[in-house]
């Protein structure tokens, strides 16, 4: 029995136009045996040959291998018949131009479960075979036509296929180099191996067994020798040759010399279209390490998400740090307590109206009202955790003038007593030499209102009238950022002035060292009158733990927010860039799948690299994430702080980012199918 028979074999491609390739071809190819295909460009060679190494399927017909039948066989049986069976030496000798010679020698075995010093043993063996030993570490990118077609016969010889299909393969050649291939492909043969040889060169043709002339999809004529090449060429041939001329069977004697068929072959090694996870990891890494460029760039991509994410999550977790610091100097710190004037708030019938924190405490006018509000100020001063204390009174308005020619102001007048100015933030400009305190008759007027009287240099001591009292400036407030209306008012001390109505509200203000707001504010009503404390108003900060609770969620929110959207542009940018790669490397994929590999294998090697690609842009990421963070808080002169959880997040980040960014890649990958992707 022939070893490759096929009949009425026919293969129709659909599209606008449906076009006819092979045409009942029928045809026995006998183990051990040099069979040459000539034919016209377009005549349907490549399609036979396609057909005849299992990279495309008859549309009608059937084709038996050693007797197996193969119609209707599954993508992976077809996988394991094209490992087993038969080796390919393209025309475009498609090889790992950017790895050694020796990786695409070992391709073949690679995908039959070979470990790896077995490869490397049988790689180099088979080129030495080709006139190529010493070479196996050079890149094939490197090598001559001559050398690289000779490194697609020697990936033939290491895989010890029974069956070898060549394409061509002196096509890209001069004769010399044309002529060593040819004797490689008689040396195979008369070892057993069955060749089967697509050309258009007579010379190659002449040293075949048998030569098939096929046009139109058509076997017009199988004949042997020198008569087949003659009759192809139309151009005939010695009288007493045998011609087959049958268009639709040929056939010939088994041949004897040289060996046998491949019955007699030693056993290959390894099992057929089967990859081991440690090979597919280590190609995995290899493809990556050998397109530098474009791997550099897929990097970048994973490491600036990656980057991104540790930098967000690194100033959430430093920033986080810091809020409790700022805190303590700021709002959390300020406790009001406030009532109505002008009666005592202890007397009976008095009800509390509404002022805040923000609100202004003032004397109540007489001297016996303000040694009351001193002896208030003073046990509020000894409560635990009181950094200052005082009182702010507003007093309503009063006619301001600054000299008789201009116009005179309706202005807010507010008086303070205690260490109001502290308690409240207040900043001031002080007269030269004078203290922090006022005296009878002397006055600070806001930055506001110094404009607009106008008051004149500070550094002239200016007085101003003050309802019917000249009262001496000593000080311009700037800022009062606990009570802004300081800015533009009348600020006068504990003395009453003629002129000035008597307070109309009072509050003491208060300010707590760290973490004390919340204690002071409950014992301060208690400290200025412990028989009327539930009348006061008391204005305290919110608990800073729930605040900065809160804040520290909000602010982690949108920080995971931007890192989920820099991620998800990452996987985005990666699988695009993947998809790209996958179409750049369409050869290589189908070489893979012309030498056994399963759709699965491809698209696990895309993932494996994907993967090692994340897993690199993981580890920079890490490190400029991390670099980022400590510019950035040492710039604003934080406490950089690192959450040692953020190593492992980054590199499973990065890891995940390049796995979903493969996905896509993988998948159309492992759609690839050799006869679209290779010309044989």
């Amino acid at each position: 029995m022939a070893l490759l028979q096929l009949h009425g074999v026919g293969r129709t491609f659909s599209g606008a136009v449906e076009v006819t390739a092979l045409d009942d071809v029928t045809l026995d190819i006998e183990a051990g045996e040099f069979f040459a295909i000539m034919g016209p460009s377009g005549g349907g060679k490549s399609t036979l040959l396609n057909t005849i190494g299992l990279l495309d399927h008859p549309t009608t017909g059937t084709y038996t291998i050693a007797g197996d039948d193969i119609g209707g066989s599954t993508s992976r049986r077809l996988a394991e018949t094209r490992s087993e069976t038969f080796g390919f030496v393209f025309q475009g000798f498609h090889l790992l131009d950017h790895r050694p010679v020796r990786d695409s020698v070992e391709l073949g075995l690679l995908y039959r479960a070979v470990p790896a010093d077995r490869r490397r043993v049988l790689a180099d063996r088979a080129l030495e075979q080709v006139g190529l030993d010493g070479l196996g570490d050079q890149l094939a990118a490197k090598l001559s036509g001559g050398q690289r077609q000779r490194v697609a016969i020697a990936r033939a010889l290491a895989a010890g296929t029974p069956v070898v299909v060549a394409d061509e393969p002196t096509g890209n050649l001069d004769s010399e180099n044309g002529a060593s291939v040819v004797e490689t492909l008689l040396a195979l043969r008369d070892e057993g191996t069955t060749v089967v040889l697509v050309t258009h060169d007579p010379t190659v043709a002449r040293a075949a067994d048998r030569v098939a002339h096929l046009r139109d999809g058509r076997i017009e004529s199988v004949a042997t020798n020198e008569i087949a090449v003659a009759s192809a060429l139309g151009t005939g041939g010695p009288a007493d040759a045998t011609v087959v001329t049958e268009p639709t069977r040929a056939s010939s004697a088994p041949r004897s010399a040289g060996g046998g068929g491949a019955g007699h072959r030693p056993e290959r090694p390894g099992r057929p279209s089967r990859l081991r996870f440690r090979d597919l990891a280590d190609d995995a890494v290899r493809s990556v390490t050998s397109r530098l460029g474009k791997t550099a760039g897929l990097v970048a991509a994973v490491a600036v998400a990656v980057a991104l994410a540790v930098a967000s999550l690194g100033l959430s977790v430093s920033a986080g740090a810091q809020v409790g610091d700022t805190f303590d100097l700021h709002t959390n710190r300020d406790v009001g307590v406030s009532w109505d004037s002008p009666v005592d708030p202890t007397d009976e019938g008095e009800a509390p109206g509404a002022i805040g924190a923000g609100a202004v405490v003032a004397p109540f006018g007489s001297p016996e009202a303000a040694a009351d509000v001193d002896g208030r100020l003073a046990r509020v001063a000894e409560l635990s955790g009181v950094e200052s204390v005082g009182a702010l009174h507003e007093r309503g308005s009063a006619v301001v003038r600054a000299t008789a020619v201009r116009d005179a102001l309706q202005a807010p007048v507010v008086s303070i007593e205690g260490s109001l100015l502290a308690a409240a933030r207040v900043d001031v400009e002080w007269l030269a030499r004078h203290g922090p305190t006022l005296g009878d008759r002397e006055v600070l007027i806001g930055r506001g209102l110094a404009a607009q009287l106008p008051l004149g240099p500070l550094a002239a001591a200016p007085v101003i009238t003050l309802g019917d009292t000249e009262v001496a400036v000593v000080g311009i407030v700037d800022e009062s950022p606990r009570v802004p209306s300081l800015v533009g008012a009348v600020t006068t001390g504990a003395h009453s002035l003629p002129g000035v109505e008597t307070p109309s509200q009072t509050s003491v203000l208060i300010r707590t060292g760290a973490g004390a707001a919340q204690q002071v504010a409950r014992q301060a009503p208690l400290a200025i009158d412990p028989v009327a404390a539930e009348t006061f108003r008391v204005d305290a900060p919110i608990d800073p733990t729930t605040l900065r609770a809160e804040i520290e969620s909000d602010v982690e929110s949108t920080l995971l927010a931007f890192t989920g959207v820099a991620l998800l542009a990452a996987v985005a940018g990666l699988g695009n860039s993947m998809v790209l790669a996958v179409l750049e490397r369409r050869k290589e994929f189908g070489l893979r799948r012309a030498l056994g590999a399963r759709p699965s294998h491809i698209a696990g090697l895309v993932l494996a690299e994907s993967v090692v690609i994340g897993a690199l842009g993981g580890l920079l990421g890490l490190a400029l994430g991390l670099a980022a963070v400590l510019v950035m808080t040492v710039a604003r002169q934080w406490i950089p702080v690192f959450d040692l959880r953020l190593a492992p997040a980054a590199l499973i980040g990065g890891v995940v980012v390049g796995a979903a960014g493969g996905l896509v890649a993988a998948w159309r990958a492992s759609r690839i199918e050799p006869h679209e992707a290779l010309r044989l």
